[in-house]
């Protein structure tokens, strides 16, 4: 943009409609990062880098479904690699009878598990499930306002409050707002969210429209309202609102009666009810797609994996001979693989893709830095991954 002024001067509204998959989108939906008057912005420059590293990936794998984005996959399938839509990881790893996989998960903060005894008592599909995610802050009178706008509509609600969530202060609320609250409110600091999510009592989800919150509660067949901070959030605000029909925007200011009519629509209303049958259509796709067809895409991508894998070897015994022949060495036999000096194939999983361009000047090999390549031109251990390396004669 050519100042700040259009951020608040309504160009934000501009409708795009040239983008393959993403016609209707206005700038305004386009991720956070792009809308800076800086053509040298920090973020801007690492995003368009990243883009053009994944042109040079073998593949790239994302946690989702074809059916819930299948046009936005085709349009980048014709400028990059193979893509693979392997997801939604939380309903697929619910098929994996393997006990270590519950150790991991994606929280950053210390789950509080009483918040599910609490949804115990509740009716089925009567509690509202509010939590921004684990970066997004809000200032003192935002607090305010999303807290009387909860309390003022009447329903249940839990609400998972960080204990950074307000913008340099605590996370304080008024005694008067935890007496109205009493009996059909919680409060908690974190929780186990897909388990919240997947539980009966839940009806809807207050959210900042964070992918992994995006995709589980989809999963899960819960409608959102969306109130979006940064990052990719307006995106998948946009997909949830204006393709999916399972979300409603809280666009500008969080008003508190905004908040409260919004939940008060999302449980009651007639525009809640046909979000919650679109969010069990998605959810019932999601678990077809993760009973099938993300099993055929799993099966395709390990048996491309010696694809890959022959294509390394090949290139480094090139890059073998041709170091050899300018050290004056002798040549070893071509049918016969010589030690590797360089980087290995290490293969620890088919879940990164770093393309390393071993390029010819003036005699030496340089390999891109961002590998952690040592003196020797060998990867440390820890930064080893998939690797595909071009020559450029």
């Amino acid at each position: 943009m050519e100042d700040a002024s259009y951020l608040t001067n309504g160009y934000l509204e501009t409708i795009i409609d040239w983008i393959p998959s993403m016609k209707g989108i206005r700038l305004k939906d386009f991720p956070s990062f792009i809308r800076t008057t800086d053509p040298n912005d920090f973020m801007l420059k690492v995003i368009i880098s990243e883009f053009e590293k994944a042109k040079k990936a073998s593949a790239i794998i994302l946690n989702s479904f074809d059916e819930l984005k299948h046009d936005v996959i085709d349009a980048l399938s014709s400028i990059l690699p193979p893509i693979y839509s392997v997801g939604p990881l939380p309903i697929l790893q619910n098929h994996i009878q393997d006990n270590d996989l519950k150790l991991l998960g994606l929280n950053l903060w210390k789950e509080e598990s009483e918040c599910l005894q609490w949804l115990d008592t509740k009716e089925h599909k009567s509690v509202v499930y509010v939590n921004f995610g684990s970066f997004t802050v809000m200032t003192p009178n935002q607090m305010i306002e999303f807290a009387w706008g909860l309390a003022n509509s009447s329903q249940n609600f839990l609400w998972i409050i960080r204990s950074d969530l307000v913008i340099g202060d605590l996370a304080v609320l008024p005694p008067e707002f935890v007496d109205e609250i009493k009996d059909r409110g919680m409060l908690a600091r974190w929780c186990p969210q897909e388990k919240v999510l997947g539980h009966p009592a839940i009806g809807g989800f207050l959210t900042h429209c964070g992918w992994n919150s995006t995709l589980e509660s989809i999963s899960a067949g819960v409608p959102m309202i969306c109130w979006p901070f940064f990052a990719d959030q307006q995106t998948n605000c946009w997909f949830c609102c204006s393709q999916w029909g399972i979300g409603m925007e809280i666009e500008n200011d969080a008003t508190r009666n905004k908040i409260e009519s919004f939940v008060r629509e999302l449980m009651n209303g007639e525009r809640g009810k046909e979000m919650k049958n679109n969010a069990l259509d998605w959810k019932k796709k999601a678990a077809e797609a993760t009973a099938g067809a993300a099993y055929v895409i799993l099966e395709k991508m390990i048996n491309q994996r010696e694809e890959w894998e022959e294509q390394f070897r090949g290139d480094h015994l090139w890059e073998n001979m041709s170091n050899q022949k300018k050290e004056g060495g002798e040549l070893e036999s071509a049918d016969e693989e010589p030690e590797p000096d360089g980087p290995r194939w290490p293969l620890n999983g088919v879940d990164a893709a770093i393309t390393s361009e071993v390029i010819e000047d003036g005699g030496s090999f340089v390999k891109d830095e961002e590998l952690g390549c040592n003196s020797s031109g060998e990867i440390p251990k820890e930064n080893r991954y998939i690797i595909d390396i071009h020559h450029e004669e």
